[in-house]
């Protein structure tokens, strides 16, 4: 797919606020920013809304509480460039939400890789596959799951990414060598993974 240049293309617009930030560097992730529709994972969501730089609710419990949203472009950013996914590249990720960063890393990560990406919430899971078929993103898949380490038949994974808080993670076994886990930075230095059994596995606080 060819990205749009076009400056009125909110896309278009979105990657060049975050090149201008300096939250986006690589041309790979520029790319993909540029031609994945962030309002089409957002469906009944304003389009000024859909672009802010802020978390963008997308369910709540039953007292109103927000229990799952997705990140601001910046952060989404952030995790992508500090995850260093590569074409070929297979790729686990904890936190499908709308199912917008796997479209970005299935993209980023072909030709030839792979995302699985997994979420306890049944609907969730559901909206973010329709979410992927729609936009045409036929190397990522979403899973419910109620724990990451439970696809391990997919492993050894090249790089493993956490959007939602990973708890007690043990996940290191699953990554390939000279493989690359990110997890969110406010849980990442009390987590068992912020410390490395192979230093050629390398986590990222993000």
């Amino acid at each position: 797919m060819t990205a749009s240049t076009d400056p009125t293309n909110p896309d278009e617009a979105l990657a060049k606020r975050l090149v201008d930030s300096s939250h986006l560097h690589s041309q790979a992730a520029i790319d993909a920013f540029r031609t994945t529709d962030r309002h089409a994972f957002l469906p009944g969501v304003d389009l000024a809304s859909a672009y802010k730089e802020n978390a963008v609710p997308i369910k709540h419990d039953e007292h109103g509480e927000m229990i799952s949203c997705i990140t601001a472009p910046s952060i989404v950013a952030t995790q992508l460039e500090q995850l260093g996914a590569q074409p070929g590249h297979k790729i686990l990720e904890a936190g499908a939400a709308t199912g917008y960063n796997a479209a970005l890393l299935g993209k980023i990560v072909s030709p030839g890789g792979q995302v699985w990406t997994l979420d306890v919430d049944q609907d969730l899971v559901a909206s973010a596959s329709q979410h992927l078929a729609e936009a045409s993103v036929g190397n990522a898949t979403a899973i419910m799951a109620d724990d990451a380490a439970v696809l391990p038949e997919h492993a050894p994974y090249d790089r493993i990414i956490f959007t939602v808080d990973p708890g007690d993670v043990k996940l290191l076994e699953q990554l390939a060598p000279g493989g690359r886990l990110a997890l969110p930075m406010r849980t990442a230095a009390a987590s068992p993974a912020a410390s490395p059994s192979n230093a050629t596995r390398t986590p990222v606080a993000i």
